[in-house]
């Protein structure tokens, strides 16, 4: 016997899911819809198989194909125009003609005993038997009688308690043709065929097992519930049971602290990290990595979804491809389309649609359906620039299509330097960059490995017209970080950014012959080139003559090679904590910092001068001095002061305009000119090129620019052991003459959607006269002052208090926390009644 499936049926009710595909390729556990109903025919020795196609088609035929994988055969039937299941079986007459045919909606879920149906079938030789089911409803109901004859179809008003549900279900015979062929178009067969069959020739069959149609979001949800509990018995992908309820696909990565509660389905290649939960009823598709402190609950999730940081999902049904970034709130009741990118800390309300391929922007509350209209890409540069996770959003593909972009805003012939620390996944993306370069006529000098500060230093020293440099992310070692440089070794700026992701989303990339493509360099000579020109800058006499021991910490970055070549020119024996580039220790140093740092205070104690140590790149700079005590953050900025006080007569020195006043005062008594900047990298570096500034300093991010524009912890330790050797003082004696302070710091919860009318209330009760603006609000009061700054993408603000004692200065802050938990109760009742 034939199946005939109708896998063609748009699936209105089910959208936004349903955009790109009919309903019947909709995924449950992982497996479309009609792929479970092929693998159930199957079993009961159907092995010929007619899809009927007419909504998105190409769909079906490029998935399944002849059908030889699932091991059956399958033929496809078009319809040109939508004329109802009468219309469609029709149009497969000549395929059927002459044999009884199972006929079956794609939108069935079942385990049904589909032999047992054909059985009774051939047994009653009637013209049709319908499967019957106990779940009834307002729609298909009919009566049976004695012998299994269907006596009459039901209005939906008529009351009957022996009523039987139409399971969709029907086997055929071909005498049913006549009666198809004497209805004109189209038509339903259950409402305009089968009442009007001659008695005694329809019979009905009380199927046992589960058999149920989708037709809407919530029953599509509860299906997966169903399936999970296993009141439908299907075939669950690849799925090994871990523990009570829990299934797990193959070549998953379950952090150690993750939470599963079943009962759950955990697709292929899925990485769920350290803190990330996932509870009861939830089904997560293929390749989805769900980051730290992340939770889902009762929601199915698309396969290569992105769920970031924080992220809140619950009784949702989200799309394939989708980006959700970190601390989203999704409600009940969500649908999202496949595509879709949520910025941080949105909030989606209860019962939102939204479309696919929406860009929905930071700290948004959306309480309504978002559709097809104002669709916009998604947002490409971060602060940092172009980043995400490995193999979801960033792919070879996307990656050549980045380098062909950047190059196409450039001159052809123009040269670009690439590096990439020592990451695989890195190397791969370099790889498709280079090739996007290439593409679009662009020369590239290929660094290789090498450090951040080394790539944007070299720039000079190549002509280079800029740069882009690949990594992993610290914090998130799933994800890739690529960043584009100008001629200085500066981040592009946000002009440059808004111009590259207008270019990326409209394709306007250049035509070339084959003599215009771009060529490779590989450079010799940069290591040399960057060491000498750190040597340059300091005693190198002194320096060997201190014969130091170094306790050294690179994170097991690219940054070690050029340390250790800078460091042991200069006479100095190092010991190197962390010195091979292992990418499980790699993924592991984020989680470590701690027991690294409690490593370099022990062994600079026991055996060095001076402790080190630098994140993966070499821009971050950590300080231990030989009693085995850290510098903070605040005691590494006022030692790198100090120590261009003591090089440079008449500097300049630029630091955030929240920098504590102590620093301040430090510089003003020495008679160098301070310059105040924003608290932004990028803004920084700008100040510092255009002013001729001796120092930038962000945090533990020193850069010094007479040497070059760049964040750059090598030089900056180099530097000071310079002082170190110069004073012939340890450097604990060092410390002694710098200020001494503790400031206060705090990171208060407050929404996004909150933060700009508790800052606005802030600043209307403070007033002008006690109150100063540069990107946060800085409040003076009679004993100190706290600068409040709202984080651009994550729900808290940062309170940073300087006062004359520390009681003051926890009065002042817990002032402020108090008022902000205020202002936050006043907004969040404001949006509520706004709802």
């Amino acid at each position: 016997m034939k199946a005939v499936i109708l896998a063609g049926r748009p699936g209105r009710e089910l959208r936004p899911l349903t955009c790109f595909r009919p309903t019947s390729m909709l995924p449950l556990i992982n497996r479309p819809l009609v792929e479970h109903l092929i693998l159930a025919l199957r079993r009961h020795g159907i092995k010929e198989i007619i899809l009927s196609l007419l909504y998105r088609g190409e769909v079906v035929r490029n998935y399944f194909g002849s059908g030889k994988n699932w091991g059956v055969d399958i033929i496809y039937g078009v319809e040109e125009e939508p004329q109802g299941i009468v219309g469609e079986i029709k149009a497969l007459l000549p395929v059927l003609e002459g044999e009884p045919f199972l006929l079956l909606g794609g939108h069935t879920i079942t385990d049904i005993d589909m032999s047992r149906l054909m059985q009774v079938h051939r047994e009653k030789s009637g013209l049709a038997t319908i499967a019957l089911t106990k779940m009834v409803n307002g729609e298909g109901r009919l009566l049976c009688g004695e012998g299994g004859v269907i006596e009459r179809f039901l209005e939906p008003r008529e009351a009957a308690e022996s009523a039987l549900g139409n399971g969709g279900i029907y086997c055929l015979d071909p005498g049913i043709f006549k009666k198809i062929s004497e209805v004109h178009g189209g038509g339903d067969l259950s409402r305009d065929i089968l009442p009007f069959l001659p008695k005694g020739s329809l019979f009905g069959h009380l199927a046992e097992g589960y058999l149920r149609s989708i037709h809407y979001l919530e029953g599509y949800k509860s299906a997966h519930w169903d399936a999970l509990t296993g009141k439908v018995k299907i075939n669950i992908e690849d799925g090994r049971l871990m523990k009570d309820g829990v299934f797990c696909g193959n070549g998953c990565h379950i952090d150690e602290g993750a939470c599963l509660e079943g009962p759950v389905y955990i697709g292929q290649n899925c990485w769920l990290r350290k803190g990330a939960r996932v509870g009861p009823y939830s089904v997560i598709g293929s390749a989805v990595h769900i980051s730290s402190g992340a939770v889902v609950e009762n929601s199915v999730i698309g396969s290569g979804c992105y769920l970031g940081e924080g992220v809140r999902v619950q009784q949702a049904l989200i799309g394939q491809g989708c980006e959700i970034q970190d601390y989203v709130q999704i409600d009940g009741g969500t649908a999202i389309g496949e595509g879709t990118k949520l910025g941080v800390s949105t909030v989606i309300k209860e019962g939102v649609s939204i479309w696919p391929g929406r860009w929905v922007p930071p700290g948004v509350v959306v309480n309504s359906s978002l559709g097809w209209e104002g669709r916009t890409s998604r947002r490409l540069f971060d602060w940092h620039g172009v980043k995400g996770t490995a193999g979801i959003q960033i792919t070879p593909e996307f990656a050549a299509k980045l380098g062909a972009t950047y190059a196409s805003m450039l001159d052809k012939g123009s040269f670009l330097a690439i590096s990439r620390d020592i990451q695989p996944i890195s190397g791969i993306t370099k790889k498709a960059l280079i090739s996007g370069l290439l593409s679009m006529g662009t020369d590239v000098y290929n660094l290789q490995a090498a450090p951040s500060p080394v790539t944007r230093y070299s720039l000079q020293y190549l002509g280079a017209i800029g740069g882009i440099h690949v990594r992993s992310s610290r914090k998130d070692p799933g994800a890739v970080v690529i960043e584009f440089f100008d001629s200085d070794g500066i981040n592009i700026s946000p002009v440059l950014e808004n111009y590259f992701e207008s270019l990326f989303s409209r394709d306007e990339l250049r035509w070339l012959t084959l003599a215009e493509f771009g060529k490779t360099l590989y450079p010799p000579g940069l290591m040399e080139f960057y060491s000498k020109g750190i040597m340059e800058w300091v005693d190198v006499e002194a320096i060997c003559r201190k014969d130091f021991a170094l306790v050294i910490d690179s994170s097991y970055g690219s940054a070690s090679r050029i340390c250790l070549d800078v460091l042991t020119r200069m006479g100095c024996r190092v010991i190197n904590l962390r010195p091979e580039a292992k990418v499980m220790e790699f993924v592991k140093s984020y989680q470590t910092e701690h027991t690294a740092m409690e490593e370099v205070k022990n062994f600079t104690k026991l055996e060095g001068d001076v402790g080190i140590m630098f994140d993966g790149e070499g821009e971050q700079l950590l300080l231990v001095d030989e009693l085995g005590h850290p510098f903070s953050m605040e005691e590494t900025t006022s030692l790198l002061v100090y120590l261009v006080i003591n090089k440079f007569p008449k500097a300049k020195i630029a630091l955030p305009g929240i920098v504590p006043k102590p620093i301040q005062d430090m510089i003003k008594q020495a008679g160098e000119e301070f310059v105040r900047t924003e608290p932004a990298r990028r803004s920084l570096l700008v100040e510092a090129t255009d002013n001729d500034v001796h120092l930038a300093a962000y945090g533990e991010r020193p850069a010094f620019p007479p040497f070059h524009t760049a964040f750059d912890a090598i030089a900056a330790s180099v530097f000071v052991l310079d002082i170190i050797a110069k004073q012939n003082r340890p450097l604990s004696e060092i410390r002694k003459d710098l200020p001494a302070f503790a400031p206060l710091k705090e990171e208060v919860a407050c929404p996004v959607e909150y933060q700009k009318k508790v800052m606005r209330r802030l600043m209307e009760e403070t007033g002008d006269d006690q109150s100063q603006l540069l990107d946060g609000l800085r409040i003076f009061s009679q004993t100190g002052w706290i600068f409040i700054q709202p984080h651009p993408d994550r729900p808290y603000v940062s309170l940073s208090v300087e006062a004359e004692t520390d009681q003051v200065g926890e009065e002042l802050l817990a002032e402020y926390k108090e008022k902000i938990a205020e202002y936050q109760a006043i907004a969040d009742c404001g949006l509520r009644i706004a709802d």
